[in-house]
């Protein structure tokens, strides 16, 4: 009988491995090919971020238009959404993992160009002459969340000591762009940047050619190390901050 349940537990064990194996094998084989072959209507420009086996399927992370989206597929299906297990959400813990690693690799491009970025710095503001750290804010004159943010930008690097560096990189094309020349071009503060006055003044603003240089050369660089909105922070190790939140800002430059 304790045979005969050895060799019942060694099957079973055999069998579970095998699975394992078969599943891993065919997450290898899922292509974009494969995801078409299921779901209707495919977008193109959809990118496969990550694969791995999990509960007997292949657990698929796509991305399409900015977002991060899990599939399940087996051999004749495809689930779409989070799976849980034992109230674990285990899709989570990837979108956990893959945001890491894209923040590492986000931070490793900005660190390559950091000195071509500094060459493009419009304004420059130091609170202290003890400042150690530095942080980079790109912005684009016409976005309603980037003025917030210059708005209140000040006092934060102020309280925690931190040099303030503004880069140009307007989404509002081609009127953030024509806004963002003319500040160049007439040589404005900081202070008489963030005040709003001077966008309403003139009805065609003032452009030259050292303006248009230096912000299609922001630009240009904006897109290689990969900003996706306006404001964004950087910090000079790389890590960045999207948008107004200030909360996390100022957690990053309390460390």
């Amino acid at each position: 009988m304790k045979r005969f349940f050895l060799i019942l537990l060694l099957l079973l064990i055999l069998a579970t491995t095998n699975y394992s194996f078969a599943a891993e094998d065919f997450c290898n084989k899922v292509t974009i090919k494969t995801l078409k072959t299921h779901l209707p209507k495919f977008p193109t420009g959809i990118k496969i971020l990550s694969k791995r086996e999990v509960k007997g399927l292949c657990e698929v992370v796509i991305s399409y238009r900015g977002r991060d989206i899990p599939l399940y597929v087996g051999k004749d299906f495809i689930i779409v959404g989070n799976l849980f297990s034992y109230k674990q959400n285990i899709t989570q813990q990837i979108f956990k993992k893959i945001g890491e690693e894209e923040q590492k690799r986000r931070a490793k491009l900005f660190r390559k160009y950091r000195k071509e970025i500094e060459k493009v710095v419009v304004f420059t503001y130091t609170p202290s002459s003890k400042s150690k750290k530095t942080l980079y804010m790109f912005t684009d004159p016409l976005c309603p969340f980037s003025h917030r943010a210059e708005e209140k930008i000040k006092d934060i690097v102020k309280k925690y000591n931190t040099t303030l560096k503004v880069v140009f990189y307007p989404v509002h094309l081609p009127e953030g762009k024509k806004l963002a020349v003319e500040t160049i071009c007439k040589n404005m503060s900081l202070s008489e940047y963030i005040k709003d006055e001077w966008r309403r003044k003139n009805p065609e603003p003032y452009q030259c050619t050292k303006g248009i240089e230096i912000v299609d050369r922001s630009l240009n660089l904006g897109r290689k190390i990969e900003i996706d909105g306006v404001p964004t922070f950087i910090l000079s190790d790389g890590t960045r901050v999207v948008g107004v939140n200030f909360s996390k800002l100022q957690q990053l430059l309390e460390k």
